[in-house]
């Protein structure tokens, strides 16, 4: 009896010391696993962070000389974007800078690759020979301005060189325009009586009027009978060496800032016309 109890007594611290053993084996394998976890997900986040900052990029867009005019004194749809834009970039944790030159200086930096796009560009066909376009941004109307008193027919139309095989209204044959260097000539041309009709964009003649030529306003207005809808893009060269790369941040910066009511509140703010907001958008607001 005596020694069955003995052998009884040992089994039992012999248990004892094996649950402790597991109980000891669990608990480290059970920290290990936590220890892992939390490691792998401050790993995670470390290597995210450092994507992102890896990634982040200036976009650096070529725009005309008055560039910060048209955003001070709001150039409906130029504003609109450029704010909308800005906000959808640095939401993923880019920036927006500007590049401003004489219009034709500012395309001649970007067909040239130096600079990442031009802002705001319309899709004009010839214009697929040297730019990939970003997705629609909305639309501008081209067509002409007329005097108020304007009596048809015309005899002298001007309008402004775009370049390449271009035209500002696609049934205007370029041997019909008299060629002006600047929208502000040709409409102090028009203004004059020199020329009968200036062809150009509705939004810009009209930021012109009121701001740098509103002496023009009570003599000048936009006949929309014979106009044209062509819509805006930013336009990025073909010889950008990473053309791909800036097409893609800018059209999921445009997405993001529609996705986040960003665009729409920005057109909305400008007092943009639906008509000249992306249709997709327009149609649901």
């Amino acid at each position: 009896m005596q020694q069955n109890g003995f052998t009884l007594k040992l089994n039992n611290t012999r248990l004892t010391i094996l649950a402790s053993v597991l109980c000891v084996l669990i608990t480290l394998i059970f920290s290990h696993r936590a220890y892992s976890k939390t490691y792998a997900q401050t790993n995670t986040q470390t290597n995210t962070q450092t994507n992102t900052q890896a990634k982040a990029q200036t976009i650096t867009l070529a725009v005309g000389h008055d560039h910060q005019s048209m955003l001070e004194n709001r150039y409906d749809i130029y504003k609109a974007n450029w704010d909308a834009l800005k906000m959808g970039l640095e939401d993923m944790g880019h920036k927006l800078k500007a590049s401003a030159a004489p219009w034709a200086r500012a395309k001649a930096y970007v067909q040239s690759g130096k600079l990442d796009g031009l802002f705001i560009a319309a899709r004009l066909p010839k214009r697929d020979k040297w730019a990939e376009f970003t997705d629609t941004i909305g639309y501008e109307i081209y067509g002409f301005f007329e005097r108020q008193n304007f009596v048809p027919p015309a005899q002298i139309y001007a309008g402004i060189r775009l370049g390449g095989e271009d035209r500002v209204l696609s049934y205007i044959p370029p041997e019909k325009l008299l060629y002006v260097p600047t929208a502000q000539r040709g409409l102090e041309l028009l203004n004059q009586g020199k020329v009968d009709r200036f062809a150009m964009s509705y939004g810009y003649g009209e930021y012109l009027l009121k701001t740098e030529l509103k002496d023009f306003k009570s003599n000048i207005k936009f006949n929309p009978s014979e106009s044209e809808t062509r819509s805006l893009h930013i336009a990025v060269s073909k010889r950008h060496p990473n053309k791909t790369q800036v097409l893609n941040i800018l059209n999921k910066a445009i997405a993001h800032s529609i996705a986040k009511g960003y665009y729409q509140a920005a057109m909305e703010k400008n007092k943009v016309p639906k008509r000249m907001w992306v249709h997709s958008v327009a149609s649901i607001n």
